[in-house]
């Protein structure tokens, strides 16, 4: 039994990359999945030799009238966004949607479909790089640029290049269920839902230098201005070594590890026990020490105990250390 058809329009000038993530979702037979799969027509506006970017070019049989009788078709971008589209697409995209076909457009695809007036007073997104534009040209058209896909039901659209993978894989949760939705994203080696939006992926102004970055440097300096580690109980400046060890990594969590590391050392300064009055003291334990680190438990010990080799600075009888002599 054949399954749903899916058509999605070739036009001159574009990348494949647009195309080919159609064809990867829905043109691949899948006998592994046991449903009546896509049936996928490429079509084109008029017939002889498409030009795709690189030099090749692609031949199909498949036109316009064909386009507008598939179930779902997809617009994956336009030649111009600047330009409006051709009164025979227009044309083929409202006879779809009157039809009751369900109509997708990838990245600079919703030009097309908003210059059909099919996406006036609806919720739509295209890539971030021309929402703006989009919004412009098109002031009825609810743009949203900083999701991945807009769902609105007949209509659907989404984000830049390979947001039209997480689109095409909510259109197969759509029609096939979850199950096998998660098995294709598992053949595509994508996760089945990605969380965010674009934002994420727009350019930030982030220092190129390391050495530039206003927190690096603080804390370099902080590790430079260190002093010893005062050795007796309940002083003050006993405390900064959790707060050294651990704070610097919230800020700036690319650079924890080694703040880490170097606070460990230092802080590791802070378990040893100042001269001891009594062997007691000398048996003492983490949970002894532990309060003179400015730590809360034994378990916030355990990893700096482990970064050091074990090493606690608690002293213990018969190891002959400068600790346990002092406790005899």
């Amino acid at each position: 039994m054949p399954g749903p058809t899916v058509a999605v329009l070739a036009y001159p000038g574009m990348s494949a990359f647009e195309t080919g993530i159609v064809t990867e979702v829905f043109g691949l037979p899948r006998p592994e999945l046991d449903v009546a799969w896509y049936r996928l027509l490429v079509c084109a506006e008029r017939p002889g030799p498409i030009p795709v970017v690189g030099g090749a070019a692609l031949h199909t049989p498949y036109g316009l009238a064909d386009f507008a009788a598939a179930g779902t078709v997809i617009v994956p971008g336009v030649p111009d966004v600047h330009a409006d589209p051709s009164p025979e697409l227009v044309a083929a995209l409202r006879r779809a949607h009157a039809r009751g076909a369900r109509l997708v457009s990838i990245c600079s695809g919703a030009f097309a479909l908003a210059g059909a007036g099919l996406l006036d007073g609806r919720p739509a997104t295209t890539h971030w790089r021309y929402a703006a534009l989009l919004r412009r040209r098109y002031p009825l058209v609810k743009v949203d640029p900083d999701v991945l896909y807009v769902d609105d039901g007949d209509v659907l659209t989404s984000a830049g290049s390979a947001a039209g993978l997480d689109l095409a894989v909510h259109l197969v949760r759509r029609d096939f269920g979850p199950t096998v939705a998660n098995a294709v994203a598992r053949r595509l080696v994508i996760p089945p839902h990605r969380d965010g939006g674009q934002a994420q992926f727009i350019a930030a102004p982030v220092p190129h230098d390391p050495d530039d970055d206003r927190v690096a440097r603080s804390m370099a300096w902080a590790v430079a201005h260190l002093s010893p580690w005062p050795r007796w109980p309940g002083s003050r400046t006993c405390r900064p070594a959790r707060t050294c060890a651990t704070s610097p990594g919230a800020a700036a969590p690319a650079r924890s590890a080694g703040w880490s590391r170097n606070g460990s050392r230092r802080a590791c300064r802070c378990w040893k026990p100042a001269p001891c009055p009594s062997r007691r003291w000398a048996r003492g334990s983490v949970s002894r020490t532990r309060p003179r680190s400015g730590t809360t438990s034994p378990a916030r010990c355990a990893p700096h105990r482990r970064r050091t080799g074990g090493r606690s600075g608690v002293a213990r009888p018969g190891t002959g250390s400068r600790r346990a002599r002092c406790a005899r």
